[in-house]
């Protein structure tokens, strides 16, 4: 071990095919140059752990070359016979057998068991070792595929536990004829043995008795699934069964003929069919049963029977016992070669009702044809089994549609379908289709035309159901209602745009916007505008959707011809409809700007005030160029009629407000009460100038005709209750005037001058009454004063006595000023006394006044209140 020297013996080399001086020197490498490479690491591996001392002795298989070149299987051992005193090996000792034989022997065995177990495993059939109770000692593999247990679950069932109860007494009297025939297999019993899925499978299993036999020691029982061949065998019974049933109940008349036509055989059944003897008919011709008309075209079929296996006959009348004449179709098939039939078969079925229900049908879709041509409905009937649609005519002519297939026409439909309306109108329609209590689905939506545009579409629709409820048929009719949806919608539209117009503190603007975004959602691809005219140019005034840049373009362009739609429109006073921009000489000076923005056409409408001057446009923008023909054309005519009303309401109102301004000025700024009277309420309305001039505030209080009459003078009133019964009746009247006195808040009088204008419905009858009360008082004063010095100084140029004089002077006074009483004293020379010297009623002693007139009464100093006044002038 130490040297690393080699020995072999010649009969090492000899089991290898070569001599030993053949070899050389023998060493490792020449080892390593023999051993098989796959086995040369296992070796060195052996080794390396025997003289580490992991194991007792090294032993190992490995193939050697022989010199002719194949592979010696050799068993390799060998054992340290000296270690030294470190217990390095130092000489080691080894043999080498050939053990080919042995491999091979053992191979052969292993490919034997191998083949065995892939027979077993791979077979249909599986293998099973029970013991007297049924309890399996071995189970094949392939069990597994045959009941779906695996090995181990196998192992814990029993036979007669999973067999079918119905089938377990012979299974029991199948395994206890076995036991009595020892080694002969028992064949032929099939019973139904549980699966592991849960379902019956049908077994034909061989048993054997190997009990006798100490290596199997038990009962083999080899069985395979032939379940389909049971219930192919059940299903032919059946299907005889069926076919007997059939040919003396069922519905088709079974007969043969030779190639003559004359009945060979006919099926019982054609007595109860039509009430004619089997007898009777046998070994006549058939065709002279047919309907004479029906003969010859119907022998021309027949003989198509000669060259080809079958044929199906165009239906044709067959006479009955009674000579009646029945409709039948039949189908002929050619089995003169069949040995068992040696004839040609006719199978026929009674069709008379059937023709007669498809003349009746006929009838009726001639007049549905009809009906459809006639109506303005598009109908479809629908197959919600196949998904099958039928289209009516009106799907083309009404709304554009290609008509295909009835299997493409669903898809067509659907996809017509407005995108925002689609899965809700699907979802709708078929659950109406689920609900069993609705036979009827109504439903609006939008469905794109063939030429693009959307149509609002009303779909109505009646559902067929079977007995259990399930819809079978969906019959409908949609209808385009866009002018009618559209109509409707601007009769909303307009009624709302009224309806904000008369609100208090409205945005014009506002209301505008909005109108024009509601014309834009029932118009797809529009965008409208509201220009205003300023001083003979155009103004933005609402443009919801339009760019800022066409805006912009516009604003501040005068009008005239060439300037555009709306421009030219107001210029010419009339619409302007462009429906090419790019073509219109009206925007030859704009083409760039309509490119840049996407206009291909604009129509545009003038909006008039009420002196017939145009005072606005609205102008309607489309992506494409559009032609006038249309529905958009009559909703945008509406539009921009209900536009010229509503800004015509609003420029009055405008007009309103100024003059309000106006009134409010005036009010403030004269002296004049300004009053409105509202006739049929009976309210006054005072502006604040009534506060300023008389001191009466009736700005928190209702101030009505009464209150007129009780400001009034009592000597004034009822002067022209005359006058003014008759002007309120007459019609023709409208102005009044009218002078008195009005009580101020202070308790004097103000002398007023009246002037009113009144305002009359169409029968004349007073409504509303409008005036001013001026105050005349200073002036009315002066002139009295003055009357009234022209007065006193006349009665002084009189010759009458003083005492008369006096009098009548006291007098004229007194009615002037309308006193109650009235005294002129007079004093004495020496002006110590004073002197009654007329009196128009005097004071008593209660400090009251009499209108008696007495004498001149001389009067004591400091007595009574003439005298107590004359002391303190004096």
């Amino acid at each position: 071990m130490k040297t690393g020297k080699l020995s072999y013996s010649s009969g090492w080399a000899a089991m290898l095919g070569y001599k030993l001086e053949e070899l050389g020197p023998i060493t490792r490498r020449t080892r390593s140059h023999l051993i098989h490479p796959q086995d040369l690491e296992r070796s060195n591996q052996l080794l390396d752990e025997y003289l580490h001392r992991k194991s007792k002795i090294y032993q190992c298989e490995v193939r050697m070359r022989h010199k002719d070149g194949h592979w010696v299987w050799i068993l390799d051992r060998g054992q340290v016979m000296a270690w030294d005193e470190k217990g390095t090996p130092a000489v080691m000792f080894g043999t080498h057998t050939d053990i080919s034989q042995q491999v091979l022997a053992k191979e052969q065995l292993s490919t034997r068991e191998r083949r065995f177990r892939a027979l077993i495993e791979n077979s249909d059939d599986a293998f099973a070792i029970l013991d007297l109770k049924g309890k399996p000692t071995y189970v094949s593999a392939s069990i597994s595929r045959v009941l779906g247990y695996s090995e181990q679950e196998a192992m814990e069932l029993n036979l007669f536990e999973i067999t079918h109860p119905d089938d377990r007494d012979q299974v029991a009297v199948h395994f206890k004829n076995s036991l009595q025939q020892p080694g002969i297999p028992v064949p032929g019993h099939t019973g139904r043995i549980l699966h592991k899925d849960g379902t019956w499978r049908w077994l034909s299993a061989n048993i054997t008795c190997m009990l006798h036999d100490p290596v199997i020691n038990g009962i083999i029982d080899n069985f395979k699934d032939v379940t389909e061949e049971v219930i192919a065998e059940q299903k032919l019974v059946q299907s005889e069964r069926r076919f007997k049933k059939l040919v003396l109940e069922g519905a088709d008349l079974i007969s043969i003929v030779d190639d003559r036509g004359n009945y060979l055989y006919l099926s019982p059944n054609f007595q109860s069919y039509l009430d004619i003897e089997v007898e009777e008919l046998l070994g006549q011709n058939a065709f002279s049963f047919i309907h004479p008309d029906d003969v010859t075209w119907l022998s021309d079929e027949f003989s198509a029977i000669a060259v080809q296996k079958q044929l199906k006959s165009s239906p044709y009348r067959f006479r009955s016992k009674d000579h009646e004449w029945r409709w039948l179709q039949s189908v002929a098939t050619n089995l003169t070669d069949d040995p068992d039939i040696g004839g040609i078969v006719i199978n026929s079925v009674d069709i008379t009702k059937t023709i007669e229900v498809q003349s009746q049908l006929k009838l009726a879709n001639e007049r549905f044809e009809l009906i459809l041509r006639a109506g303005s409905e598009s109908i479809y009937d629908y197959n919600p089994i196949s998904r099958e649609i039928f289209l009516s005519e009106g799907f083309r002519e009404n709304l554009g549609l290609e008509i295909k297939s009835d299997f493409e026409n669903f898809d067509t439909i659907y996809e017509s379908l407005h995108p925002l309306d689609r899965e809700r109108a699907v979802s709708e329609f078929m659950e109406a289709m689920e609900d069993a209590s609705r036979q009827v689905w109504e439903r609006e939506y939008r469905l794109r035309k063939g030429n693009g545009e959307y149509a609002y579409i009303r779909d109505r629709s009646i559902r067929l159901r079977d007995p259990n409820g399930r819809t079978v048929r969906v019959v409908g009719a949609m209808r385009d209602m866009t002018r009618e949806f559209i109509s409707q919608k601007l009769d909303e539209f307009e009624k709302q745009l009224i309806e904000r117009s008369l609100m208090e503190n409205v945005d014009e603007q506002e209301i505008y916007t909005d109108f024009l975004l509601q014309l834009e959602s029932i118009i797809p691809n529009m965008r409208a505008s509201v220009l205003r005219i300023i001083d003979g140019k155009l103004s933005n005034f609402a443009s919801p959707s339009l760019e800022l840049g066409v805006i912009s373009a516009i604003e501040g362009l005068p009008v005239g011809v060439g300037q555009g739609s709306c421009g030219t429109a107001a210029f010419l006073k009339q619409p302007i409809l462009v429906q090419d921009v790019l073509t219109d000489p009206y925007w030859e000076d704009y083409r760039e700007l309509a490119k840049h923005y996407g206009i291909g056409a604009c129509w545009s409408f003038p909006i008039f005030n009420n002196q017939g001057q145009v005072a606005a446009t609205i102008a309607n923008y489309f992506h494409e160029k559009k032609t006038t023909q249309g529905i958009e054309l009559l909703v945008l005519e509406r539009a921009h009629r209900i536009l010229g009303i509503v800004m015509a309401k609003f420029d009055y109102l405008e007009k309103i407000r100024k003059d309000n301004e106006r009134y409010e000025i005036v009010n403030k700024s004269t002296k004049d009460a300004i009053f409105d009277w509202d006739v049929q309420r009976d309210i006054f309305t005072w502006g604040d100038s009534f506060r300023r001039s008389f001191g009466h505030d009736f700005s928190q209080r209702k101030f009505e005709l009464q209150n007129w009459e009780e400001l009034t003078h009592p000597a004034d009133r009822g002067e022209k209750d005359a006058p003014w019964a008759q002007f309120l009746s007459d019609p023709g009247q409208d102005k009044w005037e009218n002078q008195f006195r009005l009580l101020k808040s202070d308790g004097t009088y103000a002398f007023v001058e009246e002037h009113a204008y009144m305002v009359r419905d169409a029968e004349g009858l007073p409504i509303r009454m409008v005036g001013v009360l001026r105050d005349r008082t200073e002036r009315y004063t002066i002139e009295l004063l003055k009357d009234t010095q022209e007065k006193i100084s006349n009665h002084f140029k009189s010759e009458e006595p003083l005492e008369e004089i006096v009098k009548n002077l006291l007098s004229e006074l007194t009615d002037i000023g309308d006193f109650q009483v009235g005294e002129i004293w007079l004093t004495a020379q020496e002006n110590t006394q004073l002197a009654l010297g007329a009196t128009k009623g005097i004071w008593n002693d209660s400090g009251l006044y009499s209108k008696e007139e007495e004498s001149l009464i001389p009067l004591i100093e400091r007595k009574g209140l003439p005298a107590r006044l004359w002391i303190v002038r004096r």
